[in-house]
């Protein structure tokens, strides 16, 4: 089941990476923390052309983007954007609700949060034993 973790925002605006050149971004809040998707590889991972860059906003004296926090790309029916981040935490939302947020139709867009697959121990399978009840994992 999915759970809300976050919006994506229509807050556009222009702000600088590590380069010191502006982007136009759109705002990601993923669990409180800001994030940003350049405009430009948005539209590229929503048509499937390729994935683009979730990146940190970092706020010291100015907003600026550093790093690469993940992966933005579209789902394979076409009809969700989805974030993975560096850390495995992987999240969803509906490709029409984007839209309306990027044509300002709407304020935001709701973005929930995909369960992580738990991997299975390959010992237990080996064994033949199928209760899954007592695997323990460690993320």
């Amino acid at each position: 089941m999915l759970k809300k973790a976050g919006y994506v925002q229509t807050r556009r605006r222009m702000i600088r990476d590590c380069d010191n050149q502006e982007n136009n971004i759109i705002e990601v809040i993923i669990h409180g923390t800001k994030f940003g998707i350049r405009l430009s590889e948005l539209y590229q991972a929503m048509s499937g052309i390729r994935s683009g860059r979730i990146e940190p906003i970092r706020n010291n004296a100015e907003c600026r983007l550093c790093g690469t926090a993940g992966k933005v790309f579209a789902s394979s029916s076409g009809k969700a954007v989805n974030i993975t981040l560096n850390n495995g935490d992987r999240f969803t939302v509906s490709q029409r609700s984007l839209r309306h947020v990027l044509a300002q139709c709407g304020r935001y867009a709701p973005l929930y949060s995909v369960p992580r697959t738990v991997p299975v121990d390959m010992q237990t399978v080996f064994s033949g034993d199928t209760d899954y009840g007592n695997v323990s994992v460690i993320c």
